[in-house]
């Protein structure tokens, strides 16, 4: 199994760097493994340091990194959630690797599970501290644990009061990365529209196929439709913008 991650990923890489070369874009999400697994991979952990396996991104034509695995940088809550993920203090030093060659990425935090609000306070204030140092961070992305389909078997949800209230807290705190992404997969697409009231200024965009957050009860399988996704933004009183991963504006609709 390792030798067939390590083999995907070196293929991953090739697809970026062929990609790159084929057509101007924005080399983002070749998969969250091209940073999680990849780097960590038995065979990579013993061949080539964090330091070498991101050159080998930036040689191969990735611009930006996604900023999954970050979930809540609570050790102990970490050690229930996503034991023998990396550690938060490998996330952060990976992702500060990353900002130091003039690179950007994004970051996430997974709530609404077995954390509390202590928790996630903890973990924005990280994030800030690293930002100050590094100023990489575009985008922070706080994920809603979905209802099915969990191992954790999670009784009481969060209200969406709750939840916005999050998305509140984390633009306050956040003062220093200029995104608050309200990922509409895991928020519905009406709370992520009522939650750009609340701090955000992001929700996503049409995701042709998602099979993540549907998996565990979120109404993204098929993604939404273009023009359908811009009414609804423009009922709502906001001005859709199609942007690429780095931010940058393409098409004001």
């Amino acid at each position: 199994m390792e030798e067939i991650i390590d083999r995907l990923n070196r293929e991953e890489l090739k697809v970026a760097s062929v990609t790159k070369r084929a057509i101007a874009m924005t080399i983002d999400d070749f998969l969250i493994s091209l940073i999680i697994v990849f780097a960590f991979s038995s065979e990579f952990a013993r061949t080539k340091s964090y330091e070498e396996v991101l050159d080998d991104m930036i040689e191969a034509g990735v611009d930006s990194m996604p900023g999954g695995g970050a979930e809540i940088f609570d050790e102990t809550i970490r050690n229930k959630i996503c034991k023998g993920k990396v550690s938060s203090e490998n996330w952060l030093k990976i992702h500060k690797l990353w900002h130091k060659r003039g690179k950007k990425s994004n970051a996430t935090m997974l709530f609404g599970h077995i954390e509390n609000q202590n928790h996630r306070i903890d973990h924005m204030l990280r994030l800030k501290k690293l930002q100050d140092e590094t100023n990489g961070f575009n985008a922070f992305i706080p994920l809603v644990y979905q209802r099915k389909n969990n191992f954790l078997n999670v009784k009481d949800f969060l209200s969406g009061n709750e939840i916005l209230k999050t998305v509140a807290i984390s633009r306050i705190i956040l003062d220093n990365i200029p995104h608050i992404k309200a990922y509409w997969p895991t928020f519905t697409l009406n709370l992520a529209l009522v939650a750009q009231e609340y701090g955000a200024d992001d929700m996503d965009g049409t995701i042709e196929k998602e099979s993540i957050q549907s998996s565990a009860g979120a109404l993204s399988q098929n993604g939404l439709n273009l023009e359908d996704l811009v009414y609804r933004i423009k009922d709502a009183g906001f001005i859709p913008v199609q942007r690429d991963s780095l931010y940058n504006e393409l098409r004001v609709y």
